[in-house]
């Protein structure tokens, strides 16, 4: 979600230094570990200023935390990777957090922090990728019936064809158990119908939304070469296919647990990330295309954002016609330089969008006071007001940069349609709707926004100031030390996948990666 000044995710009007004044700053590396805060637990509700610990840090809110922001399987965020907390530093004794957070009131699950988690049987499960989950007796894959979103869509089993609705992903809660998140509606979860009590033979799985329950957690074990087994966690019975049948269309069950390949299945990850080749000084020519499209090429854009697994919202065609509209976006200098931005631009949208996977922010809820990230005191220069606004109306973080609150949508808006133009104000779901348009939307930020900083993260590129001075320009507040930013975590994801692109798209990187 970026912002116009400051780049601190939840308002423009609070500057790093006003944590200093709230009585919260940063423990400078060589003092004494303060003692730990009490432990941080998804699903709770945060007030602003509140300190927690968590793996061996304190945190602190720099907003209110509403309760469904940091809870899973909604969210992938714990303080130590969402930008509403800011790292105080480490911590010892008192509450002497651990990898896996305590239980909250209310709630079963916990998430952990770990991306790759292993099983009770050996096996490893990512818990960042989507898998197509294929049963050994008839060839067939757990499927989200006609591919819908609704509260009690039928699991099944169905001929494989790589939809979204046959895409799961594992999300650990605790103790060798996982939520089954449903990629064709984020949120939406394998579930027990019947709830925690139905421990029964032959109850029937359904998707229903995550609400915690013991009936929507399973534990993988392998069975070796692949396979798994997977047990509810209320009723220790396992994912079944009724009768071993092999035909379209049959409703699995949960069924006391019988080793037959009836209850045996496989677990590939879609889109597995191709090897990269290392960077070089000469740059790998790429096919075709003018302007942007000279280049990325198509090819190497699917190994950035791999098609298995991001959304197809984010087309290269509606990358390259967006890119085109804004002068001077990866066309500027020599070809080194070109495809140098390009990486960059995608190293810090990968951190963004969870490599394209996500076109919206999950939790669309803004900050106390601004639940829609509409400031009336603040417009941008457009004057619209923020009463009377409906949910899908809100300005919460779309597209490439998860651009975000109505003062940028408003300049958005102008650079995209014109001066004095306020469509993206009056209809801000464009961005998730219209690729090209929310292409340039992104880079309005990316070519003329500072974040606070000397440079636009375009300047950073061509004047050759380093990747660093990139994540500095759009979340330098929350991730950058050098201005009280304590996010280290996704700041080395974005250079992780800088680093990575530049090796696709054949460059080498110049000035200080970091910040």
């Amino acid at each position: 979600m970026v912002l116009v000044s400051g780049r601190l995710n939840f308002h423009r009007r609070m500057p790093s230094v006003l944590l200093a004044v709230l009585g919260l700053a940063l423990a400078s590396p060589g003092s004494a570990h303060a003692a730990c805060a009490a432990a941080f637990a998804n699903c709770v509700a945060y007030a602003s200023g509140t300190v927690v610990s968590y793996n061996g840090s304190n945190y602190t809110a720099v907003a209110a935390i509403p309760s469904s922001r940091d809870c899973p399987p909604n969210s992938p965020y714990t303080p130590a990777t969402d930008n509403w907390w800011t790292n105080n530093g480490a911590c010892s004794g008192g509450a002497t957090p651990t990898s896996t957070p305590t239980t909250p009131p209310g709630a079963t699950a916990t998430r952990t922090p770990t991306a790759t988690a292993t099983t009770s049987g050996g096996g490893s499960i990512s818990t960042s990728a989507w898998y197509q989950v294929k049963n050994q007796n008839s060839g067939k894959c757990v499927d989200a019936a006609q591919g819908s979103t609704a509260d009690g869509t039928v699991i099944q089993q169905y001929t494989c064809n790589n939809s979204a609705a046959q895409q799961w992903q594992f999300q650990t809660t605790d103790s060798g158990y996982y939520a089954v998140n449903s990629r064709n509606s984020i949120g939406h979860v394998w579930d027990v119908a019947g709830g925690s009590g139905a421990t029964g033979d032959s109850v029937k799985v359904q998707v229903w939304t995550w609400n915690g329950g013991t009936n929507q957690q399973w534990q993988p074990v392998s069975l070796g070469n692949g396979y798994y087994k997977l047990i509810a966690r209320h009723s220790g019975k396992c994912l079944d296919v009724p009768g071993a049948g092999t035909g379209d269309s049959i409703q699995l069950q949960q069924y006391t647990c019988n080793n037959t390949p009836a209850q045996s299945f496989a677990l590939t990850a879609q889109g597995a990330a191709p090897t990269q080749p290392p960077p070089s000084s000469t740059p790998t020519p790429a096919p075709g295309g003018s302007g942007v499209g000279a280049v990325v090429s198509s090819g190497q854009y699917d190994q950035m954002f791999l098609p298995g697994t991001r959304n197809g919202f984010y087309s290269y065609t509606g990358f390259v016609n967006g890119g085109n509209a804004a002068a001077g976006f990866c066309t500027t200098g020599d070809s080194a330089m070109q495809r140098r931005e390009c990486a960059a631009f995608f190293g810090n949208s990968a951190v963004e969008t969870g490599q394209g996977a996500y076109v919206e922010e999950i939790n669309k809820e803004g900050p106390s006071g601004y639940p829609d990230y509409c400031d009336p005191g603040a417009t941008g220069g457009c004057g619209l007001p923020c009463a009377g606004r409906g949910a899908g109306e809100w300005y919460y973080g779309r597209g490439f940069l998860q651009l975000s609150w109505n003062f940028n949508y408003c300049q958005a808006s102008y650079f995209v349609y014109g001066n004095g133009n306020t469509t993206l104000v009056t209809n801000p779901n464009i961005l998730s709707t219209d690729a090209t348009r929310s292409t340039t939307a992104a880079l309005w930020y990316w070519m003329t926004q500072t974040g606070g900083t000397a440079s636009s993260p375009h300047g950073c590129i061509v004047n050759n100031q380093g990747f660093g001075c990139t994540i500095n320009a759009i979340n330098g507040g929350l991730e950058c030390p050098s201005r009280g930013g304590g996010n280290t975590g996704s700041r080395d994801s974005r250079i992780n996948f800088f680093n990575q692109f530049l090796g696709v798209l054949g460059s080498t990187a110049v000035g200080n990666s970091s910040c």
